[in-house]
């Protein structure tokens, strides 16, 4: 395993917070990460549909339609006028039909390799931190395993949460994986995830017919 000197360092940031996004889908999470004060420099999505959603919501980020393994991390890296050190975030959400238990959770779909795309981008990126999101599957997945150790091989601390998203606020029940690689910052993470959230954040979710009616009439549409 290839490792870095220095690769524990602190970076040397300009102030902002900034953010790649790995397996971006239609920009759901860099309007959160964009909502959270953090500058989203790149997004890498293959699906073509998905990939233009994201680019007209998006117009000020790099966004890479193509093959996530056809990416070169150094090369987007250089193109981005990063250092090593130099990003916040790395976030990441790889395909989840292999580990779901709602499909045939096959571990021989090979898209459940992409989860090794993470470590691929950590190596040369060095964010300050690694954010991975999937189903609660994947954490009995052999490729999770082997990505944990990577991290913590070169000094990230990870630590892992299953969450309900109804306990969020969210007036959906969604359980997810939620992982936070640090290799700066606190040295303890929280038992919950919402005590890292703002007092004033709400934590009682709506009724979803509630939601869809502050969402109004649904307009006559030309989208297909």
């Amino acid at each position: 395993m290839e490792t870095v000197e220095g690769a524990t360092e602190v970076p040397k940031p300009d102030g902002s917070l900034t953010a790649i996004d790995l397996f971006a889908g239609a920009g759901g999470s860099a309007q959160g990460l964009s909502n959270a004060g953090f500058r989203v420099l790149a997004a890498i999505e293959q699906d073509q549909d998905a990939a233009d959603t994201f680019a007209a919501n998006h117009p000020d980020v790099r966004v890479l339609d193509d093959d996530i393994g056809e990416v070169c991390p150094s090369g987007l890296r250089s193109d981005l006028g990063l250092a090593a050190f130099d990003l916040t975030l790395l976030t990441a959400c790889p395909p989840c039909q292999g580990f779901s238990t709602l499909g045939a959770r096959n571990r021989g779909d090979e898209r459940n390799d992409l989860v090794a795309q993470v470590w691929r981008f950590t190596r040369v990126f060095w964010p300050e931190a690694v954010l991975v999101e999937n189903v609660p599957g994947l954490s009995d997945d052999r490729r999770w395993t082997v990505l944990c150790r990577q991290l913590r091989s070169t000094g990230y601390r990870v630590r892992s949460w299953i969450v309900n998203a109804v306990d969020f606020g969210v007036p959906q029940r969604r359980r997810r994986l939620i992982a936070v690689a640090l290799r700066t910052g606190p040295k303890v993470f929280p038992n919950d995830l919402r005590d890292l959230l703002p007092k004033e954040f709400a934590l009682e979710a709506p009724h979803a017919s509630e939601v869809i009616a502050r969402a109004g009439p649904i307009e006559d549409s030309e989208d297909a």
